[in-house]
């Protein structure tokens, strides 16, 4: 609903400029509501709770979510409708599908409501970073989101022409030029591959939303150098469609905690500092209540709180890949997915993929730009086995044409086969 949404965009825009106190104040009383429904409403909470000897008094700020189990997304597709609340009508909800690319497939129901609010959330980033409504804006998406113009669309407002990502880089181009956008969205495989093929080119860009996939240095130096524009990233998912964002400081992600909670999480404990995994509590979605909920990605957070552009929302330092893909070493040693390749490694190549096959055997695969196949072995073996340190691993480099995106459109860089629910007892099998 239009105006449902315009009223949330309104009246959201401006809380990462306010107090930290009463944004902490309304995340809690959020947070508080919340639980109250899920208990009251919600089969798999009610349950879940009673099973932990927990009431929803028990539950007052996010300091106190620590008591409450992890939801993992297996949950959510083993209890299938035990997980929706039973005082919504849901056949009057919107049910969207997880792209599965790292597993199963499942679903998540939004209230009408909850919808709008995500969708505000998702535009209050991109106002953040200069973007309004009078500008357009070109967005390289999956298919399935391509629809025909919306209501705000055709009244003038959220100006977007959305283009498939499945598309060539030559027709890509061909549509910037001729739509002249003001701001690109679009995952960072698209633009990596827009870069290769668009040297030279002007197209008068503002700035360049990333989303969906994990951003290098080495790809956002790329994006920027080539198509002329800074590259702010976003952090999202189909379960909460906006989390965290950068700003023009680039000093980590700004975390939306007027709409969500997030923790990172390691040998179950909350960290402040360092690498887990994510952990997010939703604050606004009636329907399908997420507390406590892994949602696959690996976080790093730095201890650094606060911006240098004022924002009070808080910073989660960076994005550092999916949990499917932790890299577990033959001594069962786990090691950032990040530090198996290096800005050396990347120079002067097309794209490339690393994929651990085995603890101790990693292949990667190698689209060659102007470097010599020897240098690249070269700078691939002296990164990999520096993150492996002790671990003696072999490494098998080949150079292909071409390397695939999964079904969703989405592009990834480091695989491992090893189960991400391995023990560091089974990796060393």
């Amino acid at each position: 609903m239009i105006l449902r949404k315009l009223y949330f965009l309104f009246k959201i825009i401006n809380n990462p400029k306010k107090d930290e106190v009463r944004l902490k104040e309304l995340q809690n009383r959020k947070l508080r509501k919340m639980i109250r429904h899920a208990y009251n409403n919600v089969p798999y909470y009610h349950e879940l709770f009673d099973k932990s000897g927990l009431k929803p008094k028990d539950i007052r700020t996010a300091e106190d979510l620590g008591r409450i189990p992890i939801t993992e997304k297996e949950d959510l597709i083993s209890m299938g409708d035990l997980m929706l609340s039973q005082k919504i009508k849901i056949n009057r909800c919107r049910t969207r599908f997880t792209s599965g690319s790292t597993g199963n497939p499942h679903k998540i129901v939004f209230d009408r409501v909850a919808d709008d609010y995500g969708h505000a959330t998702d535009l209050r980033s991109l106002f953040q970073n200069g973007y309004k409504f009078n500008k357009r804006l070109l967005e390289v998406t999956h298919p399935r989101h391509i629809s025909n113009p919306t209501i705000m669309q055709r009244l003038g407002l959220h100006r977007t022409k959305l283009v498939s990502i499945f598309d060539s880089p030559e027709e890509i181009i061909r549509q910037i030029i001729e739509y002249k956008p003001h701001f690109l969205k679009a995952y960072p495989s698209v633009l990596r591959m827009l870069a290769d093929k668009a040297s030279g080119k002007v197209f008068g860009l503002e700035k360049i939303f990333t989303t969906s996939e994990l951003l290098s240095g080495a790809d956002r130096n790329r994006i920027v150098n080539r198509l002329g524009a800074d590259v702010i990233d976003l952090y999202g998912s189909v379960e909460f469609p906006r989390i965290a964002w950068e700003c023009e400081k680039h000093e980590g992600y700004h975390i939306d905690i007027d709409s969500v909670i997030v923790e990172v999480i390691r040998d179950g404990k909350t960290v402040h500092e360092g690498t887990g995994d994510i952990v997010v509590t939703g604050l606004y979605n009636k329907a399908m209540p997420l507390i406590r909920y892994r949602i696959g990605d690996i976080g790093m957070i730095s201890g650094k709180e606060r911006c240098s552009c004022g924002r009070s929302f808080p910073l989660l330092h960076s994005i550092r890949g999916r949990c499917n893909d932790r890299i577990i070493l033959p001594s069962g040693r786990e090691v950032d997915p990040i530090a198996l390749y290096s800005a050396e490694s990347l120079f002067g190549i097309k794209s490339f993929r690393i994929i651990q096959e085995k603890p101790d055997f990693f292949k990667v695969e190698v689209v060659k730009g102007n470097k010599s196949m020897a240098e690249i072995r070269q700078s691939f073996n002296k990164s990999i086995r520096k993150a492996a340190g002790k671990d003696k691993v072999r490494i098998a480099i080949r150079a292909v044409k071409h390397i695939k995106s999964d079904r969703s459109g989405k592009f990834r860089c480091i695989i491992s086969m090893i189960n991400k629910r391995s023990t560091k007892k089974e990796a060393r099998k």
